[in-house]
């Protein structure tokens, strides 16, 4: 770019000099996932012994017959998830009851209140 050139040509330019550039890293982004998505099918179907199978996979209901998997292991799995996912909600609850008496207490340090609709 030369300096004679008018604002909204440079800024054009710079312009489509950044969409190139997305336009690059979007394609090699994509690239690698194409590859890692061809990795993982490649090492399903070896029927390798540490093969990565999704825990989507697993839980679903014909699992057993796609991955050639125990239903005892799938419904270990489908219990370990339950039980993570309760764990994650009971701390979650819990976290939320600490962060509401404290902001509570900051109020009542005030001479605030709060309206409590639930408990």
């Amino acid at each position: 770019m030369t300096s004679h050139e008018p604002l909204n040509i440079q800024r054009l330019v710079r312009q489509n000099d950044q969409y190139a550039k997305a336009g690059m890293y979007a394609t090699s982004l994509l690239r690698g996932q194409q590859t890692s998505k061809w990795h993982e099918r490649q090492t399903q179907r070896s029927g390798h012994p540490h093969a990565v199978v999704p825990v989507e996979d697993l839980l679903s209901p014909n699992a057993t017959r796609n991955h050639h998997i125990p239903r005892e292991l799938a419904e270990e799995v489908q219990a370990a998830y339950e039980a993570a996912r309760l764990e994650r909600k009971a701390r979650l609850r819990s976290l939320l009851k600490q962060e509401r008496l404290k902001y509570e207490n900051e109020l009542n340090a005030m001479g605030l209140a709060t309206i409590k609709c639930f408990d």
